[in-house]
């Protein structure tokens, strides 16, 4: 009897010590399932009919100058791009985003995007009219949901979600979607798989501590059943004998 009662002790005090998380997995997960990621990244209302073309021709310069030009900047990729002023090159230095755009007729390097330019732009991308868009304000600091290169304009969107649209003052093009939807999961995330600074790391030692420590949980309650069970015996029904 001693070893059952240390297998209850076992299972008590690593119940309590991971119950708190284990309920965070569960309602995080609950809030994973039931929240399309489609909702959560703000893409059912992204406009995916933007006309974005250009026409190639003698008048597209070569890259191969570029890459002379910047190559001992660090340039790792070029990649022509369609804009409003018409094709352009986008320089990348190691980096998901470019860094700078060059017009493809000239190859001289184009200003990064006005006010007005990425307030059109995020109009565009945006897929319901009639909305309130505020003014695009310049970030130099990212705010904690944006995890993005800086600086960015951010948009913020009055549609009922607390929207806020983050576009590159490079291409104008739309970084990251925001809303209250991904604030909620972005939270939940965290608690998810631990990683209380970055967000992004599920492989941290806390997550795998506290996951074997649940596995001690569930094998420690298998055992208990299976311990406190009396295997073979049935129960038998007493009859009560008329007088």
């Amino acid at each position: 009897m001693r070893w059952k009662l240390k297998i209850r002790r076992i299972h008590r005090y690593l119940s309590i010590f991971v119950g708190i998380q284990l309920l965070f997995w569960t309602v995080s997960g609950a809030y994973f399932s039931l929240i399309h990621i489609k909702t959560v990244r703000g893409e059912d209302r992204k406009n995916d009919q933007i006309p974005r073309a250009f026409a190639l021709g003698p008048e597209i310069i070569s890259p191969q100058g570029l890459i002379t030009q910047y190559g001992e900047d660090g340039l790792t990729e070029v990649r022509l791009l369609p804009q409003e002023q018409g094709a352009a090159y986008a320089l990348f230095f190691g980096k998901r985003f470019p860094r700078l755009l060059v017009d493809a007729t000239t190859g001289t390097e184009l200003p990064q995007k006005s006010v007005e330019e990425i307030a059109v732009a995020a109009r565009s991308d945006y897929g319901i009219a009639d909305i309130t868009f505020k003014t695009p304000v310049l970030l130099q600091e990212a705010p904690p949901e944006y995890r993005g290169p800086l600086p960015v304009f951010q948009v913020a969107v009055e549609d009922g979600r607390a929207t806020r649209l983050y576009l590159s003052p490079v291409t104008g093009d739309v970084i990251s979607r925001r809303n209250r939807y991904w604030r909620i999961f972005d939270f939940l995330w965290m608690l998810h798989i631990m990683d209380f600074d970055e967000r992004d790391n599920f492989n941290n030692n806390l997550l795998r501590f506290v996951s074997l420590l649940s596995i001690g949980v569930v094998l420690s309650g298998y055992a208990l059943w299976a311990t406190s069970r009396k295997w073979g015996k049935k129960k038998t029904k007493r009859v009560m004998k008329p007088n």
